[in-house]
């Protein structure tokens, strides 16, 4: 059996995901900004005020992705992706 076979069995693409995630390829990184006069340097999602360490923070007291989306919607669903990518890799927060 092939790598493409098996890739196949084990639900397509998913490995070649999370391989370009080990690797620090992540393309929803690209979404997450760093400057140093918007909110003191923390990395913000695109270029709005709102830091990752927020949106964590207001999923784990309880809201959802869609609550979030309904006070702010200017974000949209890519941007908790990269918020979650930014999360994972080593020193993200």
């Amino acid at each position: 059996m092939n790598t493409d076979t098996r890739r196949r069995k084990r639900g397509g693409d998913f490995w070649g995901k999370i391989v370009g995630m080990t690797t620090g390829v992540n393309p929803y990184l690209e979404r997450i900004s760093i400057k140093a006069d918007v909110r003191s340097g923390r990395p913000c999602v695109r270029d709005t005020r709102i830091t990752v360490q927020e949106i964590l923070k207001w999923l784990a007291s309880g809201a959802t992705e869609e609550e979030i989306l309904g006070e702010y919607p200017y974000l949209n669903r890519d941007d908790f992706k990269a918020v979650f990518a930014y999360a994972a890799q080593d020193g993200g927060i």
